[in-house]
């Protein structure tokens, strides 16, 4: 059996006739890690002092923002597995993408910025977020129970889905494809621009208006007319 990239360990078994020897391999470490933000030296992303064990976040890893001695800010083009908003001001400044393979999960704090963040799934259930632009291949999810209003422009193939009772604001000039869906009762989406539900189709839980109370504003009575018509 070959084994590539693996380190190789051997053992001497003893006994009172022969020196048995056994060669066996042990797999690397695939683990995860998790680095937390305490911006101890300045408000540089990517600057690795400014990470708890002055280790910067890579492309394997989660970025966990729970506040520090200073607020971060990338200014340079940064990849990350994922992204973890608890507490504190990120900003995005302009012409910078940060990018969040997997997903992005936004609890608290704020998010800002004229730059990108490109992620797989975005998820955001409180939280201030008026960064400029967000990008999500997969989903741009909202557990959100309160009031929850987004002015960023959305693109990307992922589809939103409102999934708990609340108010969700979209006043983005919108692009994503992925299509809008509200399915959970009691739930409020409210469009406060002629592209805030993207280019994709809009469904309504049953295809019904009563049940999840989507509530159009801003739209023009032929424009209201025509998103009623495709959601039964």
């Amino acid at each position: 059996m070959k084994f590539s990239s693996i380190r190789k360990t051997t053992l001497a078994l003893l006994s009172s006739t022969a020196i048995t020897v056994l060669t066996f391999a042990i797999a690397p470490s695939t683990a995860l890690a998790q680095q937390v933000w305490d911006g101890d030296t300045s408000d540089d992303f990517s600057l690795n002092t400014n990470w708890a064990g002055d280790v910067l976040p890579g492309v394997g890893d989660t970025a966990q923002i729970n506040d520090g001695a200073s607020a971060p800010i990338v200014s340079a083009d940064q990849t990350i597995n994922i992204l973890d908003l608890d507490l504190g001001t990120l900003t995005i400044n302009g012409a910078t993408t940060l990018t969040a393979t997997t997903s992005t999960d936004i609890s608290g704090g704020t998010l800002s910025g004229a730059g990108t963040l490109a992620t797989g799934t975005y998820s955001q259930s409180a939280g201030t977020v008026n960064i400029s632009t967000i990008d999500a291949s997969t989903a741009f999810n909202f557990p959100a129970t309160g009031i929850l209003s987004l002015g960023s422009v959305l693109t990307g193939a992922g589809v939103l889905t409102k999934t708990a009772a609340g108010i969700l604001i979209l006043s983005g000039d919108n692009s994503f494809s992925g299509g809008l869906s509200n399915n959970a009762i009691g739930s409020t989406v409210i469009l406060q621009h002629n592209n805030a539900a993207g280019i994709g189709t809009i469904t309504a839980g049953n295809g019904t208006m009563r049940q999840v109370e989507v509530v159009l504003a801003i739209l023009s009575p032929l424009q209201v007319q025509l998103l009623i018509m495709q959601m039964e």
